[in-house]
Parts: C-alpha cells; structure tokens; sequence
C-alpha cells in the first residue's frame, strides 16, 4: 500500500496543502507581528565583548538601544593589533570608552568565564550593583558549549 504511486501522490498533496493553508499563513501572521524587546535602560551582562563581533554587539546596545552594559571578557587591557595597514585597539576597556565617547553607559570586568570562582565573584558584585534584573548575552559561546563542565550552568545566580 504504502509503495503505490497513488499513496504517495496524496500524501505530498496532502502536505502541500497542509503547508500553504495552515504553516505558511502562521508563521506570515507571527513575523509580521513581531516587535523588538526595547532594553532601554536594561542592564545586558556580556561575554566576549572585547573584540569582533561581540564588540559591535555591544556598541549598538549601548549607544543605539540605550541599555546599561557590563562586558565580562579575559581580554581586559587596551592591546594594538597591527593588520596590514589598519591598527586595531581591542579590549573591553577600550570597547567602554568607545561606548561611553558615543554617550553609552558601559562597564568592563576581567573574568575567565571558564573558571567558577571568578565568574561567581563578578556575579555578586553584579548583582549587588545592579539587582537581580539583567539580560544576557553570550558573545563568545561556541567556546562555553564546548567546555566539559559549563560554568555558564551556573548563569542563574545573574538572572535569577
């Protein structure tokens, strides 16, 4: 039954019509809806926010969408990387005073996200400034994910 011709002639039609009657139409309905989260005034906790990607992550959230930042990252001091003929100047500190140049509210704290004791040191003092209320955002996670023992299990005494 199930190797005729006219079973699976049905069954595609039948998924066609599931698609663009019930799955398409849901999924317009949901995405034309969608609203940003507005994080102004928020504090957003950030790892990896020296360099790269998560550097401009964190400048559009502090200079553009007005949030308070804290960057957690292990490259903490200014450093001058020579590439080609462009010099960059990385680290955390140098993304804050780049956020706070541009009228941000920014913070950096050196922390080794892999280990525990340092990590829990920086979350009581984070929580002890700001409260229990804070985003976060891993700018650096594919290299969390791939620890044996997470310290990123250990993130709800941020949020909770």
């Amino acid at each position: 039954m199930y190797d005729q011709w006219s079973f699976k002639l049905l069954n595609t039609i039948g998924l066609l019509v599931h698609l663009f009657l019930i799955d398409i139409p849901k999924d317009l309905k949901r995405w034309l809806t969608l609203k940003q989260k507005d994080v102004t005034g928020k504090v957003i906790v950030m790892t990896g926010g020296a360099s790269g990607l998560g550097r401009k992550m964190a400048q559009i959230f502090a200079i553009e969408k007005q949030a308070k930042l804290i960057i957690m990252d292990i490259n903490f001091v200014s450093s001058t990387i020579f590439l080609r003929r462009l010099i960059l100047q990385e680290g955390a500190e140098e993304t804050v005073s780049s956020i706070v140049n541009e009228g941000g509210q920014a913070e950096a704290y050196r922390c080794d996200i892999r280990k525990e004791d340092e990590l829990e040191k920086i979350a009581s003092e984070i929580h002890g400034k700001y409260g229990q209320r804070k985003i976060l955002l891993f700018g650096k996670i594919k290299r969390i994910l791939s620890y044996k023992r997470r310290p990123c299990a250990r993130m709800p005494a941020f949020s909770s």
